[in-house]
């Protein structure tokens, strides 16, 4: 009886075989092909320039109509971003930005973000993490540190959803309104306190005001709030009333 013949003899046969094990090691590892994310939710756009701002831009998608959430110099709410969604790496679409129409070139970076090529120039859309009310994890080491989309902070009879920087250092939280109200304003501080485990303790910047006439103070005054963290990317604060914020995903530029 003839031995049997090593695999690795036969011509061709062991580069076959090599090139199968690594395609299937491929395969299972999830590092295939990127899909295009899916662009439905809420996003924040960064580095779009409009009328000599860069200030971050406020996007919410519904099937594929991407409208402004606030104002600003690029468009109001409610007017529309883009005029069709782009559906794959490469789509190419048309921006709306202060009144002008601006071709952009769609590229998903990852499964959170997409970056926008205009003329050369490039904007960042990263996905605002979806889940509004999500189940509490076990109290862990959060870092809360980065850029949060927040709905439901007071100012007078509005409720207008917001764009917070948040600085977590140890037990210290501070938080800063990127996009703001006129209560408290763009670029100003409005919470510090601490974190211990899921639990936030510390003061917020808030104008007191009657609520049957709608008269307050001049200036923001502060006031005790308490919060929890229930996951990496949501924790509430409750400030006459339950303040969310959510994580904006993804890395910026």
């Amino acid at each position: 009886m003839k031995s049997p013949v090593p695999l690795s003899t036969l011509p061709g046969l062991s580069v076959f075989v090599v090139t199968v094990v690594a395609l299937a090691t491929y395969a299972c590892s999830g590092d295939g092909p990127l899909e295009f994310p899916d662009l439905d939710g809420d996003w924040v756009v960064e580095q779009l320039f409009c009328e000599g701002s860069l200030a971050p831009r406020m996007i919410r998608v519904e099937d594929g109509a991407a409208t402004y959430v606030r104002g600003g110099e690029c468009g109001e709410p409610g007017e529309p971003f883009w005029d069709a969604s782009p559906t794959d790496h490469g789509t190419s679409t048309t921006l709306f930005l202060a009144g002008d129409q601006t071709t952009a070139t769609a590229d998903g970076r990852d499964e959170h973000s997409v970056l926008l090529d205009i003329a050369g120039d490039q904007a960042l859309m990263r996905r605002v993490s979806p889940d509004l009310n999500p189940t509490a994890t076990e109290p862990r080491g959060f870092d809360l540190s980065g850029t949060w989309w927040m709905d439901g902070y007071p100012c007078h009879d509005e409720d207008l959803e917001q764009l917070v920087f948040a600085l977590h250092s140890g037990s210290v939280l501070s938080l800063r309104k990127d996009i703001g109200d006129e209560c408290v304003t763009d670029g100003t501080s409005f919470f510090d306190g601490q974190v211990s485990e899921a639990t936030i303790e510390g003061e917020a910047e808030l104008i007191e005001w009657d609520p049957f006439t709608w008269e307050g103070d001049e200036e923001p005054a502060p006031v005790p709030a308490t919060g929890q963290v229930r996951t990496d990317d949501f924790f509430t604060l409750n400030v006459f009333g339950q303040v969310r914020l959510r994580r904006v995903l993804s890395e910026p530029l």
